[in-house]
C-alpha cells in the first residue's frame, strides 16, 4: 500500500496536540502552591477569626474553579479535586463557626462530592467528618452518626477514623441517648491513639492527619457530660484544658471550660459559682471571635445551671450570652457573604 495516500494527521496538529500535553505540567507548581494554602488554612482554624479565613479561602476556591476548567494529567486532576474538596470543607466549617448553617450544608455537600469524583477514600473521610460535625451542631443527631459511619466505611485505616469516632459517633450517639454505643466508641477511640506515635501537640480541628489525645479526651467528655455522667469527665478534660491553652487556641479552651463547669453542676456537692466562674472565663476568652459551637455549649451549661439561676455569677453567665447574642444578630449584616 502507498503510505503516501494514507490520510495522516497534519504534522503541525500532532506537534499542537504534544504541546498542550506537556504545558498541563506546569499545574504542578499550582497544585503545590495550593495544597500548602489549604494546610496553613487548616493550621490557622480556630487562631485568627472565621471572617479573616474566609476572606482568604473564598479567592482560592475561585482560582481552582479557574483551573479545573482547564486540562490536567489524571493524577493532577485528582490533587485539583482534593484541593477542592478540602477548600469546600474549610468554609463549610467557617459557615458553621459563624452559624450560617445553609452555607455550612452546601460546602460540606460539595466538598464530599469533589472527594468522591476524585475517588479518593482518604478525602471522602475528611469530608464525611466535616458534615458529620455541621450536622452535629444543627441538631440532626442521625445524620450526623450517618455521616461518621460513612466515612468510617469509605475511609478505612485512615488517620480520620479517631475524628469520626470520637467527634462523629460517640457525640452523636450521646445526643441520641445509646450509652454502650458511647463507651464503645470512645474505647475505641482511645485503642486507636495508640496505633500512631505519641505526641504532646495538638492536632488541628480539621486535621489531615490523626486527632491528638487532648482532642480525644475533650470529645469524650463532651459525649459522657451529654449522657449525665461525670466519672473520668474531668480527668479528661484536665488532660484536654491543659493541652489547649498551652496551644493558645480559645474555642477549644472554652469549650473544655464549659464543659467542666456543667461537670461542677453535675456533682454530688454542686458548686455553682465555680461552676459560674469557668463559663466566665470561657465566653471572655471567645469574646472577639464568633464561635457557633462556644455559643451552644453555653445555652447548654445554663439549661443545666437552671436550679441555680438566681446565682449571681450564673446571672453573669446569662447576661454575657445575651450580650453576645445582641452583638451576633448585629453583626449579620457585616459579614460576607457565604453563597
Amino acid at each position: 500500500m502507498n503510505s503516501g495516500a494514507v490520510p495522516w494527521e497534519p504534522e503541525d496538529s500532532i506537534n499542537a496536540r504534544r504541546l498542550a500535553l506537556k504545558s498541563s505540567l506546569d499545574d504542578s507548581f499550582r497544585l503545590a502552591y495550593l495544597e500548602a494554602e489549604v494546610q496553613q488554612a487548616i493550621a490557622d482554624n480556630e487562631r485568627v477569626t472565621p471572617v479573616i479565613l474566609i476572606a482568604r479561602l473564598r479567592p482560592l476556591r475561585s482560582y481552582v474553579d479557574q483551573l479545573m476548567a482547564g486540562r490536567q494529567h489524571p493524577p493532577q486532576r485528582a490533587r485539583l479535586y482534593a484541593v477542592a474538596a478540602h477548600l469546600s470543607g474549610l468554609l463549610g466549617a467557617l459557615a458553621l463557626d459563624l452559624g450560617a448553617f445553609g452555607a455550612a450544608h452546601a460546602y460540606a455537600a460539595e466538598a464530599f462530592d469533589l472527594a468522591e469524583a476524585a475517588e479518593q477514600s482518604d478525602a471522602q473521610a475528611w469530608a464525611r467528618a466535616t458534615q458529620s460535625l455541621i450536622a452535629f451542631y444543627a441538631g440532626d443527631y442521625h445524620d450526623a452518626l450517618a455521616y461518621a459511619q460513612d466515612g468510617l466505611r469509605r475511609g478505612g485505616a485512615s488517620g480520620h477514623r479517631i475524628r469520626l469516632t470520637i467527634n462523629g459517633q460517640a457525640r452523636a450517639l450521646a445526643r441520641l441517648g445509646d450509652r454502650y454505643g458511647v463507651d464503645r466508641a470512645v474505647d475505641h477511640a482511645f485503642t486507636m491513639l495508640s496505633d500512631y506515635p505519641a505526641s504532646s501537640s495538638v492536632s488541628a480541628s480539621l486535621a489531615l492527619d490523626p486527632y491528638c489525645p487532648a482532642r480525644t479526651a475533650a470529645n469524650a467528655a463532651t459525649a459522657y457530660l451529654a449522657l449525665g455522667r461525670t466519672a473520668g469527665v474531668t480527668d479528661h478534660l484536665t488532660t484536654a484544658i491543659t493541652a489547649f491553652d498551652t496551644a493558645g487556641l480559645a474555642g477549644p479552651r472554652a469549650l473544655c471550660r464549659l464543659d467542666l463547669a456543667t461537670a461542677h453542676l453535675h456533682a454530688d456537692n454542686p458548686d455553682p459559682e465555680e461552676a459560674g466562674a469557668l463559663a466566665v472565663e470561657a465566653l471572655t476568652l471567645t469574646a472577639d471571635q464568633r464561635f457557633e459551637s462556644v455559643h451552644q455549649r453555653a445555652r447548654q451549661f445554663l439549661a443545666t445551671a437552671h436550679p441555680f439561676a438566681r446565682h449571681p455569677q450564673l446571672r453573669h453567665v446569662a447576661d454575657l450570652l445575651a450580650d453576645r447574642a445582641q452583638v451576633a444578630a448585629t453583626g449579620q449584616a457585616a459579614l460576607p457573604s457565604l453563597s
